[in-house]
């Protein structure tokens, strides 16, 4: 079992004793763990790792367990804790390994928000190749917190990631941070979890549908 904590680490438990395997914590959440310590009194919330989870099994043999080909991948962001998402291989469930983690400051990311929601994962025709993609909406923009109806600067796009290396394979969104396929009416936020469909039932996605802050 995979639980995400506001203390900034991601937990592994034996479902079977409810012990704790091992607990993973972002480098960039570090500096953060004095205070948290301290426990001082404050009136701001803190966030770490405040996001939703999504496994993905590659090459799934449909049976229980992971063995063969099978490779367990996990994909998460930070919800209210911040703009990272991060790639986390645990077909061994006893030795994680990180597979890449992108944020807002990585090249060709920098619209992204707040990630808040779980990523979907599909393949999808690249070229004359298929690849598997993890699809990720912009994100929050945490000027919406403040009153009053605006348009966003940060969030308002769409990412399509190779799985495996975290590589842009292509983005939409807004003028000004180098997308694919410009659009000046993406004026709003994303945070909600995209839904992808394979209309033609060859096993790769057709069409995504999303919601934003603009309704």
């Amino acid at each position: 079992v995979y639980v995400a904590t506001n203390d900034g680490f991601l937990h592994a438990v034996d479902a079977a004793t409810g012990a704790e395997r091992w607990a993973w914590l972002p480098a960039r959440l570090l500096a953060r763990q004095q205070a948290l310590y301290l426990d001082p009194p404050t009136p701001v919330r803190q966030y770490g790792l405040d996001g939703e989870l999504r496994l993905y099994i590659r090459n799934n043999d449909g049976t229980p367990g992971i063995g063969g080909n099978e490779q367990a991948i996990l994909v998460f962001g930070m919800g209210r804790g911040g703009t990272a998402v991060f790639a986390l291989d645990v077909t061994n469930p006893a030795a994680p390994v990180l597979l890449w983690q992108i944020d807002r400051q990585t090249p060709g990311y920098g619209a992204l928000g707040q990630t808040w929601a779980a990523p979907e994962i599909a393949k999808i025709r690249v070229g004359s190749g298929v690849r598997e993609a993890v699809i990720l909406s912009g994100g929050y923009d945490d000027a919406q917190d403040n009153r009053g109806w605006h348009e966003d600067s940060v969030g308002n796009a769409l990412y399509f990631i190779d799985l495996l290396t975290g590589e842009r394979l292509w983005s939409a969104g807004a003028a000004g941070h180098g997308h694919d396929l410009v659009l000046p009416a993406m004026r709003n936020s994303i945070p909600a979890a995209p839904r992808v469909v394979d209309l033609t039932g060859d096993g790769l996605a057709d069409r995504l549908y999303v919601g934003d802050m603009g309704g």
